[in-house]
């Protein structure tokens, strides 16, 4: 496994190696058992909102108070 580092944290995995360029620096070849890349695999993802399923909510909720 490809993985791409900056300040010694992996940012990203990929199956072949990606060019170096200002998006993907730092490229080195890891073993996909490496305790590296298990724990970047494995790391707790960030909750992510959807905006408008949020705000869709809450309009109905309004329209169901007011009765529109």
């Amino acid at each position: 496994m490809w993985v791409g580092r900056k300040n010694g944290e992996i940012y990203g995995t990929w199956t072949v190696r990606q060019p170096n360029d200002e998006h993907h620096t730092g490229m080195e070849e890891l073993p996909d058992d490496h305790p590296d890349v298990v724990a970047f695999v494995n790391r707790p993802l960030p909750i992510t909102v959807d905006k408008v399923a949020a705000l869709e909510t809450r309009i109905a909720a309004l329209e169901s108070k007011t009765g529109a």
